[in-house]
C-alpha cells in the first residue's frame, strides 16, 4: 500500500508584485518620454503682433541751387561789406578793391579809436559763437577758421556804414584808391565757391559725392586778389534740391512716391521735398528732392546728412527668419468654381478612361489670388500635403475646363510662380500662409493685415522654417 502512494507537487501560485510592476512601467514611460524628448525637433514659433518699422538710414545729400559766381574785376585787397548768408537787393555795396594795401590799416587803426558795436551787434556775435560751441566737433578743426571768418564778416558788415566814410575821407586825403563793387542782382551773398556752381543734374556721377575731396574756396578780407578770381557768388533762387545716391532697396522703398519727408541732421524740423528719380551721366540711378523754402538755411552747406522718415505704416510684425518661399500653380481666375454643394472652390479636371473624357471637379486650396490669376500649391504625381487626401488633386499637364463655356475652353496646368509666406502652426501643423511685405530691416517684416489668405493678430508661426516643410505635424 505504501508503495502505491503518489506524491503530487504543489505550485506555489504567482504572486505579482505591484510595486515592481507600477516600477517597471514607470521606467519604460521614462525611457521613452526621454527618447522623443531627445529626437523631437525644437520648436521655436513667434505669436504675430502688429507693429512698425522705423527705417534709420543715413544719407550724404549733394545740394545744387541756382548760383551765380562773381570775379574780381581787377586786382587788389579785398575788404567785405556783407556778412555770410545775408540777402541783399540789387545795388547793395559787397565789396572793395585798393591797389595798396593802405585801406586795411587805415581801417584798423580807424576802427581801434572810434568805433563801438552797438548792443545788437554783440547779441549777435554771441549767438553765432553760442552755435558754434554747440556744433564744434574735435574732428573737424576748419569749423574754427569758418566761425573765425563768418564772425569777421558780420564785423565787416556792422562797420559798413563807417568803413564807407573812411574811405571817403582816404579818398579825399589822396593816400589811396579803391573802388566799390555792387551786387548784379537781387539774392543771397555767399563767399564760399567751388566748383559745383552751374552744374547740371544730368552731370552727376558718384565722385560728385566724395566728400573727402570736397575743397571750397573762401576769399576773406585783407587778402590779394588777382583779377578774375572768384570771390562771391548770389543764390539767387528759393529753389534748391537735393540728390543722392539710389540702391535696388531704395528704388522699391521710394516706389511710387512723389513726395518725401525729410529730417536734416542736427535739425528738429521735418521738410516735404517732391521727389524723383534720374540717371546720372554714369548711368547710377540717383535720388532729387526739390524743397521751394528754408534755402537760406543752408546756403553754405554743398553736403548735407539726412533721413527719410517713413510714411508710419503699420501692418502685421514678423520676423525675417520666418518667411518662406515655394512655387505655386498660375492659373486664370475664369477658371475657379464652385462643387456640387457650393461650397468649396475648385477647378474642373479633364479626365479620361475607357469609356473617354469626362469632367471631374476637383478642390483646391487657393494660397492667394489678384485681379488675374488663382495660385495653387505646385503638386508631384502624388499630390499635396493639403490635397493629396481629397480622392483627387492637380498636378502639372492636367487640363482643365472653363465653366459655362461654351467653346470648352482649356488651360493646361504648369506654369508655376514663387510667393512669400509663412508657416502658420495654429492647427497643430505647417499651413503656408502667403504674405504681402509693406517694409523690412535686418531683422523684422511689415506685412499688410486683413488680407484674405494671410495672418491675423495671434496666429502663431514658425520662426525657423529650414527645418519644416508644410503638412509637418508640429505638435
Amino acid at each position: 500500500m505504501a508503495g502505491q502512494n503518489k506524491v503530487i507537487k504543489y505550485r506555489k501560485p504567482i504572486r505579482i508584485n505591484v510595486g515592481v510592476l507600477i516600477f517597471v512601467i514607470m521606467f519604460i514611460y521614462m525611457c521613452f518620454f526621454v527618447y522623443s524628448y531627445l529626437s523631437h525637433k525644437a520648436v521655436y514659433f513667434y505669436e504675430v503682433t502688429e507693429g512698425a518699422i522705423v527705417d534709420d538710414t543715413e544719407y550724404t545729400g549733394l545740394i545744387l541751387r541756382s548760383e551765380e559766381v562773381q570775379s574780381a574785376p581787377e586786382s587788389g585787397y579785398i575788404n567785405y561789406f556783407i556778412r555770410e548768408g545775408r540777402r541783399v537787393p540789387n545795388g547793395s555795396n559787397i565789396y572793395s578793391l585798393d591797389s595798396s594795401n593802405n585801406v586795411k590799416q587805415y581801417l584798423e587803426e580807424d576802427a581801434a579809436s572810434s568805433f563801438t558795436l552797438s548792443e545788437s551787434n554783440l547779441k549777435s556775435i554771441k549767438r553765432e559763437l553760442s552755435e558754434f560751441s554747440l556744433s564744434y566737433n574735435d574732428l573737424d578743426f576748419s569749423m574754427v577758421y569758418d566761425a573765425k571768418a563768418s564772425i569777421s564778416a558780420n564785423i565787416s558788415e556792422f562797420t559798413s556804414t563807417d568803413t564807407l566814410n573812411s574811405f571817403s575821407e582816404m579818398a579825399q586825403s589822396g593816400n589811396t584808391t579803391y573802388v566799390v563793387e555792387k551786387a548784379p542782382s537781387t539774392g543771397v551773398i555767399s563767399f564760399i565757391v567751388d566748383s559745383y556752381e552751374g552744374r547740371g543734374e544730368d552731370s552727376l556721377t558718384s565722385e560728385d559725392f566724395n566728400k573727402a575731396q570736397y575743397q571750397p574756396k573762401i576769399i576773406k578780407s585783407g587778402e590779394l586778389v588777382a583779377a578774375g578770381t572768384p570771390i562771391y557768388k548770389i543764390i539767387n533762387s528759393e529753389n534748391w534740391y537735393v540728390y543722392f545716391k539710389l540702391t535696388d532697396e531704395d528704388k522699391k522703398r521710394f516706389e511710387g512716391k512723389n513726395v518725401l519727408n525729410v529730417e536734416f541732421q542736427g535739425s528738429d524740423f521735418e521738410f516735404s521735398g517732391s521727389y524723383s528719380e534720374l540717371t546720372g551721366s554714369d548711368g547710377a540711378s540717383y535720388g532729387k528732392i526739390a524743397f521751394n523754402k528754408f534755402m537760406i538755411q543752408y546756403e553754405n552747406e554743398r553736403f548735407v546728412n539726412f533721413r527719410i522718415k517713413s510714411d508710419n505704416e503699420t501692418g502685421l510684425k514678423i520676423p525675417l527668419s520666418s518667411v518662406v518661399e515655394k512655387q505655386f500653380y498660375k492659373i486664370p481666375k475664369s477658371y475657379t468654381t464652385k462643387g456640387g454643394n457650393s461650397v468649396k472652390t475648385g477647378f474642373n479636371k479633364e479626365v479620361y478612361d475607357e469609356n473617354g473624357a469626362s469632367i471631374v471637379f476637383v478642390p483646391a486650396v487657393i494660397y492667394y489670388s489678384d485681379d488675374d490669376f488663382v495660385y495653387i500649391e505646385a503638386l508631384s504625381s502624388e499630390g499635396g500635403a493639403l490635397q493629396q487626401n481629397s480622392g483627387d488633386f492637380l498636378k502639372s499637364g492636367d487640363n482643365i475646363v472653363m465653366p459655362e463655356s461654351t467653346a470648352g475652353e482649356k488651360f493646361q496646368i504648369g506654369e508655376t510662380a514663387p510667393l512669400k509666406g509663412v508657416y502658420y502652426i495654429n492647427k497643430g501643423f505647417a499651413v503656408f500662409k502667403h504674405i504681402e511685405i509693406i517694409a523690412s530691416n535686418d531683422e523684422y517684416l511689415i506685412i499688410k493685415k486683413n488680407t484674405e489668405y494671410g495672418l491675423s493678430v495671434y496666429d502663431h508661426i514658425l520662426i525657423d522654417t529650414s527645418k519644416y516643410s508644410e503638412g509637418d505635424f508640429i505638435y
